[in-house]
C-alpha cells in the first residue's frame, strides 16, 4: 500500500503540471478543422463524465477480467493498441508543429486514466500465472483470480480521471 500512495503522487504532481498548460492565446471550445487531433474528436467530447466513466470501466473490466481468462493476451493487445492510438496522435501534433499546449493541457487526465488501467492490467496478466500453475502443477491458484477489492481503487480513479476530463 505505500507503494500505491507513491505512485498516487507522482500521478497527481502530473495532472498538476499537465493543467498548467492551458493555452491562454487560444480559444479551446472552437478548434479548427485543420486541427488533427480535433478532426478524430479525441479532445472535444460531447460526452459528459457518466458516460466516459462506463467506458472506460468497461475498458478496465476487459482488460482485467477477459484478459486474465485469456492468460493476458486481450491484455496485452489492449494495451499495445491504446499506446499505438496514443502515439500517433501525440506524434501528429508534434510533426504538424501544432501548439503542444492544447494537447497537454487536454491530456491532464491521462495520468490517472493510464494508473488505473496499469492497475486492471496487473489482474489481466495474473491469468498467465493462472494458467501456468494450472498446468505445470494441476493446481487451481484460486489466490489468483480477480476479486472485488482489486477492482475498487483502479475503478474510484477512473471516476475521477473522467471527472477532470470533462473539466
Amino acid at each position: 500500500m505505500k507503494v500505491n500512495k507513491y505512485h498516487l503522487a507522482i500521478v497527481l504532481l502530473l495532472i498538476l503540471v499537465l493543467s498548467s498548460f492551458k493555452p491562454s492565446h487560444i480559444n479551446l471550445e472552437s478548434q479548427s478543422t485543420k486541427n488533427i487531433t480535433s478532426n478524430l474528436q479525441v479532445l472535444h467530447t460531447k460526452y459528459d463524465y457518466i458516460n466516459i466513466f462506463l467506458t472506460n470501466l468497461m475498458a478496465g473490466i476487459v482488460l482485467s477480467v477477459v484478459g486474465f481468462f485469456t492468460g493476458g493476451i486481450i491484455t496485452l493487445l489492449i494495451l499495445l493498441w491504446n499506446f499505438i492510438l496514443l502515439w500517433i496522435i501525440y506524434a501528429s501534433v508534434v510533426s504538424s508543429h501544432q501548439n503542444i499546449n492544447i494537447i497537454l493541457y487536454y491530456s491532464k487526465h491521462l495520468p490517472i486514466e493510464i494508473y488505473a488501467f496499469a492497475l486492471f492490467s496487473i489482474i489481466g496478466f495474473r491469468g498467465f500465472n493462472f494458467y501456468k500453475k494450472l498446468i505445470g502443477s494441476n493446481e487451481l491458484g484460486i489466490k489468483l483470480f480477480p476479486n472485488i477489492k482489486e477492482l475498487l481503487i483502479p475503478t474510484f480513479l477512473l471516476f475521477l480521471s473522467s471527472l477532470i476530463e470533462v473539466l
